[in-house]
């Protein structure tokens, strides 16, 4: 049962509105959204620790969500975007995700729709470009023995020290977004969005089932581990 009031409940604060590039997945949609000119328009939001982007709709996006951990998180974001142009009727529910807890919604209610015609669907109506969308169904729809990983390397320097442990694998399909978040073994693999964090020891677990820390150090889901990456003052200021 969710309680606000636990002392396990992280404080909930109004949440921070910040530049868009300054959100952990803001080159996830420049590398994918259609129309690029919404990047601009969007607003980096910050309820805990990582900045996510909030992309208005416009253009061919027809609508968008933001995952929340918990209903106080979502009535907070909500609030926020109600002050932001290019989010009409910001709302709150269940997400459709299992992965997460809660969405804000808004623009248009995106249709719920089923197999490989209907991920187009939804991508179109998020705004994806085509190519996006055929990556995604491609990968999405791949057979179990045919799904291999891609090598893991977050730097071009980090990639020379993993030596033998950067090996090509299966990968498990975690994500249910549309279109989807980087698998954990993608070079881009930590921008997945959250779906559990813990405040007080500082990791931040994603959908592609990494395990994020505060220092930058990652533990992927084969059991992997890499080590700090980016300074710590950084992180904290992004964060």
């Amino acid at each position: 049962m969710h309680d606000p009031n636990s002392v396990k409940h992280p404080p909930v604060t109004a949440p921070v509105i910040a530049a868009p590039r300054d959100a952990y997945d803001f080159e996830y949609y420049e590398q994918r959204i259609a129309d690029t000119w919404l990047l601009e328009k969007s607003v980096a939001v910050r309820t805990l620790r990582m900045p996510l982007l909030a992309v208005p709709v416009g253009g061919t996006r027809r609508g968008g969500y933001y995952p929340v951990s918990c209903l106080c998180f979502g009535l907070k974001v909500r609030d926020a975007l109600l002050k932001q142009p290019g989010f009409p009727n910001p709302r709150l529910r269940w997400s459709p995700h299992p992965d997460a807890c809660h969405v804000v919604e808004w623009g248009e209610r995106p249709p719920t729709l089923w197999g490989i015609c209907d991920d187009t669907t939804l991508g179109r109506f998020y705004g994806y470009t085509e190519a996006a969308i055929a990556a995604f169904t491609q990968r999405r729809h791949k057979t179990p023995s045919s799904a291999t990983s891609e090598s893991y390397s977050p730097t071009a320097s980090k990639s020379a020290e993993e030596g033998p442990s950067s090996r090509s694998g299966r990968t498990s399909v975690m994500c249910q977004h549309q279109p989807p978040c980087p698998p954990a073994d993608a070079s881009d693999g930590a921008a997945a969005l959250p779906v559990a964090r813990d405040e007080v020891l500082g990791w931040t677990r994603l959908c592609n089932g990494t395990v994020l820390f505060e220092d930058t150090g990652e533990l992927l889901p084969d059991g992997r581990i890499v080590a700090p990456h980016r300074p710590l003052a950084a992180a904290r200021s992004s964060a």
